[in-house]
């Protein structure tokens, strides 16, 4: 749909979250929902599969569909999980706060 100007409306956008770990060999999940609790849940799962250290990401994303076609767009990075070796499950640094999953 374009605007009286012959470009594309803009419409608006719910916010999504974008998630990802990667153990560097080649194994790792990637996904995206509009709940940030979910992308922590999932995260935190694959994560404790995964070999100590391993990190993981949950970065604010928006679906951009204005161009020649859908495409996410990264708007930064919420959270910081890792691999916690000690627990064996996953620690989690969002906005200076350390806590345990």
């Amino acid at each position: 749909m374009e605007n009286k100007e012959g470009l594309p409306q803009r419409t608006y956008c719910r916010p999504l979250f974008a998630y990802d770990a990667d153990d560097g060999d080649g194994h790792g999940v990637a996904g995206v929902t509009d709940m940030f609790d979910v992308a922590e849940r999932q995260l935190c799962a694959a994560l404790s599969a995964m070999p100590e250290g391993t990190p993981g990401i949950i970065r604010l994303v928006i679906l951009d569909n204005r161009l020649t076609g859908p495409e996410y767009r990264y708007l930064g990075v919420v959270a910081r999980l890792w691999r916690d070796g000690a627990g064996g499950g996953a620690a989690a640094e969002d906005n200076q706060v350390v806590r345990e999953r």
